[in-house]
């Protein structure tokens, strides 16, 4: 359980051994950056961490619905605002899980720096939403040329990709650049339906199983054994 401490607690705060607990508050903080810059619920909230901060020598409990319930909020508080601008410190455990995480942060920063289409935008559009984590890195590890290119031929893709069972995953769609392929008329992708429906009924197999063959392999399984690989 980490350790949230109210910043300089100690420097503005003089009772002792008081019971009921007892905090001061300075006309200061009316001007102070803190203040100046939270909005009225965040306002709230460094009041509220401020008050539960006397029960146990300036700190904040880690537990935002036990911080609902004492203090009768509407929902459970977001403290990483107060965090954020320095009100409240933060040490041990969570601390080191908010460093783990800026990585990420900065990583993103920079792929929307490099005029990166975000993944969230790929997969709004694409229909078919399984293995989201592949799919997700396989995105981000193509060029922003490649990228926006995807997301300019997608559309097209999807209109056509009217029987659910004959969406590739994405991944198999950014894996083999399909977004470069040339889109065929509603007869061809008929055909290939059709063929594909043939094919299964022969296997006694699912055609989204025979459809799966053909994105990864690019040609029509003729025995069963090799859907079964």
């Amino acid at each position: 359980m980490a350790t949230i401490r109210v910043r300089n607690w100690d420097r503005f705060q003089h009772y002792k051994d008081r019971n009921p607990p007892w905090i001061k508050l300075h006309f200061d903080l009316l001007s102070s950056k803190d203040w100046v810059s939270f909005d009225d619920s965040k306002r709230l909230l460094a009041i509220v961490c401020m008050l539960l901060a006397s029960r146990n020598d300036g700190c904040v409990p880690d537990d935002t619905e036990y911080i609902q319930r004492v203090a009768y909020l509407n929902k459970p508080p977001d403290l990483q605002p107060l965090i954020d601008s320095g009100f409240l410190v933060v040490e041990g455990e969570r601390k080191q899980m908010l460093a783990d995480a800026r990585p990420e942060e900065r990583r993103e920063e920079k792929r929307q720096r490099r005029g990166e289409v975000p993944f969230s935008d790929f997969w709004a559009i694409y229909p078919n939403h399984q293995k989201p984590t592949p799919s997700r890195k396989k995105w981000e590890g193509l060029s922003v040329k490649d990228q926006k290119a995807a997301m300019e031929a997608l559309p097209a893709h999807v209109a056509r990709w009217t029987n659910p069972d004959y969406i590739p995953h994405a991944t198999s769609w950014l894996n083999q650049r399909r977004w470069e392929d040339e889109i065929p008329a509603t007869g061809a992708e008929s055909g290939l339906d059709r063929e594909i429906a043939l094919r299964a009924k022969k296997l006694k197999a699912r055609c989204s199983d025979v459809l799966g063959f053909y994105n990864n392999h690019g040609f029509l399984p003729t025995e069963r054994e090799q859907l079964d690989a």
